[in-house]
């Protein structure tokens, strides 16, 4: 995974589909496939509300996002291997609806799934259906991350902004709006979704910075922004040296 992506999470529901949804579904088959032959299902990918960590995704970005997952696969637990794979986007888009926690228009990015309707899927279908598997987290990659409060983009600059997410600042409290995606990675079915609802695992960090190290070894009690970072990198590559346990 690259050291810039994230995690963000929503949650799945079953899908019926046309001929309209077979055509598209079509375009990633070897063989055609035919509606008896495919389970599909719809997932509440992510959007662009405020979410646990004190994220949020940018309008642009989301619609970025749609173009970017048609054609990505589905897996488990954001465990990349073939044996993981459990189903692939076909469509996408950005629907609108409802207000965010801050009051923006909210929006929402939704993918179309399709999975073959095997004998080795039923197991995955069962819990589909019986609302057992219905958490997602979608990995991706973007390349700013624009504190609330002072405009600093955390991605490009270092040791500039000295806000904390979550933090109150004059009634303001602090988050992070990340955009300019460059790649969607996959979408996983987890145990614990992400954003409002879920846990998100995810960091945001620049490379290099000496100036995290050596206010490390200072012990500042408040850590600059550039070191919260860094902090936040070395535990993402902690946990990417094992499966992820979401």
């Amino acid at each position: 995974m690259a050291n810039n992506s994230f995690l963000k999470g929503g949650s799945v529901k079953a899908l019926q589909i046309g001929e309209a949804d077979m055509a598209l579904i079509n375009r990633f088959a070897l063989e055609p496939l035919s509606k008896e032959e495919v389970y599909t299902f719809e997932v509440a990918a992510c959007g662009n509300d405020i979410d646990r960590d004190f994220e949020r995704i940018e309008d642009d970005a989301l619609h970025a996002m749609a173009d970017l997952f048609v054609g990505k696969t589905v897996v488990s637990d954001h465990w990349h291997s073939t044996k993981n794979q459990i189903a692939r986007v076909y469509a996408a888009e950005v629907e609108d609806g409802g207000e965010t926690s801050d009051g923006r228009p909210k929006k929402t990015l939704v993918l179309r799934c399709y999975m073959l309707a095997n004998e080795a899927n039923a197991p995955v279908i069962a819990d589909i259906k019986a609302g057992i598997k219905r958490e997602v987290s979608v990995c991706f990659s973007a390349a700013s991350a624009v504190c609330s409060i002072c405009g600093t983009d955390r991605r490009k600059t270092r040791g500039q902004c000295f806000h904390w997410p979550g933090r109150d600042y004059d009634g303001k409290v602090c988050h992070m709006a990340l955009g300019e995606v460059r790649d969607c990675y996959e979408l996983s079915f987890v145990a614990v979704p992400a954003q409002k609802d879920a846990g998100v695992r995810k960091d945001y960090f620049i490379d290099g910075d000496q100036t995290a190290l050596e206010q490390s070894k200072s012990g500042n009690e408040e850590p600059s922004g550039s070191f919260f970072m860094a902090k936040r990198k070395r535990l993402a590559e902690a946990l990417l040296t094992i499966k992820e346990e979401d």
